[in-house]
């Protein structure tokens, strides 16, 4: 009822996407210090070209969370956000979680929630640190934020991310302190990777001589 009150077609395929950033802590959490995690927040006009890119093959997507700092403008009748409607509730969310394609998220507690109580296929995008990378599923796909050194802006190699303490490392403290910094995911990146998973979920994927070869490495 939820559904068609706001104009979603549970017989057409669609995805939910949910993206962290400051509005929960915000809103439920004033007390904490919301900058602490921020190194884990996303940019939703980063997954524009991917919003689009989903719609043009069919797709519906539902942008989904408790609140959210800033509206993404999609005018199609297929791209829905739901985070400040009336009508949102923490179980239509995850209701529709659990009829989703797959999902679309980032380095928090809704897409892992998501991603374990309903085994959907998951791109978390934008995860830092690497050390905590979800790797034991071939149902997820993961993109990294990079980190650079602000004296040369040179990209750290992944030794050095471990030598320097970083594999683990999850806080903004450090970035705003240390020689570092973190860039998000090229936006065009973030298409690519929905692309592919995608393709996976229908079963379109081409698996490459080079991607097994990857794999095994």
């Amino acid at each position: 009822k939820i559904s068609d009150q706001i104009g979603i077609d549970l017989n057409k395929k669609f995805i939910t996407i949910n993206l962290r950033d400051y509005e929960y802590f915000k809103k439920y959490h004033s007390h904490m210090d919301k900058d602490y995690w921020n190194v884990k927040n996303c940019n939703i006009e980063d997954y524009k070209l991917s919003i689009q890119y989903l719609i043009s093959n069919g797709y519906q997507v539902i942008r989904t969370g408790k609140g959210s700092e800033k509206k993404l403008i999609i005018n199609d009748k297929n791209y829905f956000d739901i985070t400040n409607h009336e009508l949102r509730s923490d179980m239509f969310e995850l209701y529709l979680a659990s009829k989703s394609k797959f999902l679309i998220g980032c380095n928090s507690g809704a897409t892992y929630a998501n991603l374990y109580l309903f085994k959907k296929p998951t791109y978390i995008s934008n995860a830092l640190p690497i050390g905590l990378a979800f790797t034991s599923s071939n149902k997820v796909i993961t993109n990294f934020k990079s980190i650079f050194s602000k004296t040369n802006n040179k990209k750290i190699s992944l030794t050095e991310m471990y030598e320097r303490g970083l594999f683990f490392y999850q806080f903004t403290d450090r970035y705003s302190k240390d020689d570092i910094y973190y860039k998000d995911v090229d936006p065009i990146i973030i298409q690519k990777s929905v692309e592919e998973l995608m393709l996976r979920c229908e079963n379109k994927w081409i698996v490459s001589n080079e991607e097994i070869r990857l794999k095994r490495k």
